[in-house]
């Protein structure tokens, strides 16, 4: 793991993990902890603040704790800088990823739907 910087590689890892538009606000020039293999960026998560904006996994790449790495690394990150805790919207269809916050031990605080999601 290690800090980088969005750009047209995690668009293209962003376009490739979903089935549909993610609703997320990282764009060029944010700051992302990503993950490599042999040069080839597999994924990466982005944050503003303590909110989780965008964790993208390349499907390939998929399954293989990438995404649990991402967020236990950004998780200490934010420890460090004294953020004692971290929030995320997930979308009802993304059955994977719920299950994923919920093995690391993340809670339902409400369940809403933000005007972003379509």
């Amino acid at each position: 793991l290690a800090p980088g910087v969005f750009d047209k590689p995690h668009a293209t890892v962003r376009e490739a993990a979903y089935s549909y538009t993610p609703a997320c606000g990282s764009w060029n020039g944010d700051a992302v902890l990503e993950c490599t293999s042999e040069g080839t960026l597999a994924g990466y998560m982005a944050m503003h603040g303590s909110y989780a904006d965008d964790l993208s996994v390349k499907p390939e790449f998929q399954g293989r704790g990438i995404g649990k790495a991402l967020i236990c690394g950004v998780a200490a990150r934010l420890a460090k800088q004294g953020q004692a805790e971290m929030s995320l919207d997930v979308r009802a269809c993304n059955l994977p990823a719920q299950e994923l916050y919920k093995s690391l031990g993340f809670g339902i605080e409400k369940q809403h739907f933000p005007g972003f999601y379509d």
